[in-house]
């Protein structure tokens, strides 16, 4: 009843409900997108982006209706290359900090 694991949805995570109010969590993903750029001239370039994350932190339920969280966390194994093999770039390890305000109706 305090643990939940969701593994399938797009922000996979496992959390602890701490008490009523207060959940604790960690949270990773992977991300794979993909951009159409302008490149020398030529429109329609794909760009492609690849990174994995993986960070922890609390929401806090304000009501049944309003929740908040702050998590922080790592991104890392960043990559921006063209879908073409014309240039690929790494991008370097990075932190993030994220606040989340969110609402049910």
């Amino acid at each position: 009843e305090r643990w939940n694991f969701n593994i399938t949805p797009k922000r996979p995570s496992i959390s602890y409900k701490f008490s009523e109010r207060f959940t604790f969590f960690v949270e990773g993903g992977l991300t794979n997108s993909e951009f159409e750029v302008e490149r020398n001239n030529i429109e329609g370039v794909v760009l492609k982006y690849k990174e994995m994350h993986l960070g922890s932190g609390v929401k806090l339920d304000l009501n049944k209706y309003v929740q908040t969280s702050l998590s922080l966390g790592g991104a890392f194994n960043r990559q921006l290359k063209y879908r073409d093999g014309r240039g690929k770039v790494n991008i370097d390890n990075g932190l993030y900090a994220e606040f989340r305000l969110q609402t049910k109706f």
